[in-house]
Formats: structure tokens, sequence, C-alpha cells
């Protein structure tokens, strides 16, 4: 494996969070231990959502991951 693709999606409160992989919109490959995502102020109190997928050095795709969320705070 290369790293993994990151995808994500914001919603705001009391919307559904997606749960297709096509609502997401890609954010990054990430080779490394963690990831960072920071979100401007405005962001504050929608719900950031990600799902995942591993990626190997000849660009074939494993399965998605959950979608996760969390809350955007201060």
């Amino acid at each position: 494996m290369i790293g993994i693709e990151i995808f994500s999606v914001l919603t705001a409160v009391g919307r559904d969070i997606p749960s297709k992989p096509l609502a997401f919109t890609f954010v990054a490959v990430d080779t490394a231990a963690s990831y960072f995502a920071g979100y401007p102020g405005t962001e504050r109190g929608k719900t950031a959502s990600y799902i995942l997928c591993w990626i190997n050095s000849r660009g074939e795709k494993g399965p998605w991951s959950e979608v996760f969320s969390a809350t955007i705070g201060v």
C-alpha cells in the first residue's frame, strides 16, 4: 500500500450524513500514521464526515471504510 485516500463532506446541523462515496469530496492521499484536518471558525457546529480507501502502488483501490463523523468544535 502507498497510502490511504481520504474523502470528506460537511453537513449542517440536523442534515443527514451521506452514506455513498460519490457524495464525498477527495481531500488527500495520506502516507503517515495520522492526518489532521483543520476547519475555519465559520464551519463550527457542522458535522465533518469521512470515508477512506486504501490504494496500492498500481493505483488499485481497496474497499471503502465505514463513514465516520465528528462535530467541528471551537
